[in-house]
């Protein structure tokens, strides 16, 4: 399963690197635009990786060879986006960490600031009220329980 994930990556990886001599070799005889030409690359490429996990013997599950091809293709991506996400939670925990550890003042020294008045929220109209909805009534008739038979 990793195996399938690892080659899925290296072929998704390539993508970039394989594309301009594959659109150099069909440049010939077919018309291909660009973004067309990426797809086909990342296609082949896929094909090939599939084509070698089969040969080695290995268990050829695609979900881990997509998921490989698409972490390998989208690398750059992934990697910037998890850098900012880096940034941002260690700047977090940093703040976090200064406002913790920063010495206490005692009341005598502190400067105490008056807080901003406060707007009251404009009233607001209150809905009216609707008629209660009543249940329709059915046209099941509901079964009747039959007496037992007097005693005489």
């Amino acid at each position: 399963m990793i195996f399938n994930l690892i080659i899925g990556a290296l072929a998704g990886y390539g993508t970039r690197y394989a594309e301009e001599p594959l659109a150099a070799f069909l440049k010939d005889k077919f018309e291909i635009k660009q973004p067309d030409m990426r797809v086909l690359t990342f296609v082949v490429l896929m094909l090939a990786a599939a084509i070698l996990i089969a040969i080695s013997g290995k268990n050829g599950q695609p979900f881990p060879l997509v998921l490989g091809g698409a972490i390998g293709f989208f690398h750059v991506f992934l990697r910037k986006v998890g850098t900012e996400q880096y940034t941002i939670q260690k700047a977090k925990m940093d703040a976090r960490k200064n406002s913790s550890s920063a010495p206490s003042q005692s009341d005598d020294s502190a400067v105490k600031e008056e807080p901003e008045p406060q707007e009251e929220p404009e009233p607001q109209e209150e809905p009216e009220e609707a008629e209660p909805v009543t249940p329709k009534k059915s046209n099941v008739k509901k079964p009747t329980q039959k007496k037992p038979p007097a005693k005489k």
